[in-house]
């Protein structure tokens, strides 16, 4: 597939969004219907057969927004629109999204978010998604941990200096992650068959998050130690004085 193919596939997939999300969410909405009993009564095997429509429906639906915001990124189509936001919100946003997200999987998340904290100049939705897409990739990859999220402002150059960025933490207490595991996490296409398989499906979740962070003028990184969980960070700049909202794409 040469370069121009390439850059009209990935169009097609972005303009092709709603008419692949359509069906899908109705399945998923069917199946809801259906499990809270409005269609009438549900045996035992019809209700785990239900359950399993359901939760693989919204697994699917993670697929294609992964794929889809990939393809938006690529394509220079994917837009931010800005406003400075205590970061509080983004964080809660980010735990409600991840137990969307992951129905039938308990989500344990432990939060600390120093008091005080200046407010980030960020869009709301993908500032959330970025935080969530750690949160999700951590109890994927460990089902029994508890995450641990924590915001505090970012290190500065100098004493004395005013910080310019928050650090969001997301950390876990489960088993850490290899040396070749942390270095696909944020590969969106790997040259390499992955050790182990992603556990998001198509290994670009935590890619798409990254490119969210850096396109906010911030950053995402991992880290990991032997026993330990992975850590994922994640900075975010601090809004500006007076600074109204801004739209930021990637053109």
């Amino acid at each position: 597939m040469g370069t121009n193919d390439f850059e009209a596939f990935v169009h097609r997939l972005v303009d092709l969004n709603h008419d692949l999300r359509t069906p899908l969410n109705s399945i998923i909405g069917f199946a809801r219907i259906m499990l809270k009993g409005i269609d009438g009564p549900l045996t035992d095997n019809q209700r785990e057969d239900l359950n399993t429509i359901y939760h693989s429906g919204q697994f699917l639906l993670g697929m294609l927004s992964d794929l889809v915001d990939m393809a938006k990124l690529l394509a220079g189509r994917l837009e931010l629109s800005t406003r400075p936001v205590e970061v509080k919100e983004i964080v809660e946003d980010a735990i409600r999204n991840a137990q969307k997200a992951l129905p039938g999987r308990e989500v344990r998340v432990n939060v600390e978010v120093m008091e005080g904290l200046p407010p980030v100049l960020a869009d709301v939705g993908r500032a959330a998604q970025v935080v969530e897409s750690a949160i999700s990739f951590s109890v994927l990859s460990n089902p029994q941990c508890t995450v641990s999220v924590k915001a505090r402002p970012d290190h500065t150059p100098k004493p004395g200096d005013a910080p310019s960025f928050i650090l969001i933490s997301v950390s876990t207490d489960g088993p850490g992650l290899s040396i070749e595991q942390m270095r696909q996490l944020f590969e969106p296409f790997p040259s390499e068959k992955p050790p182990v398989p992603p556990p998001d499906g198509t290994g670009l979740r935590l890619p798409v998050a990254r490119e969210l962070a850096r396109l906010h003028g911030g950053d995402m990184w991992a880290a990991t130690e032997t026993g330990h969980g992975a850590i994922f960070h994640i900075i975010i700049p601090i809004a500006r004085p007076n600074g109204g909202p801004e739209r930021v794409n990637t053109t």
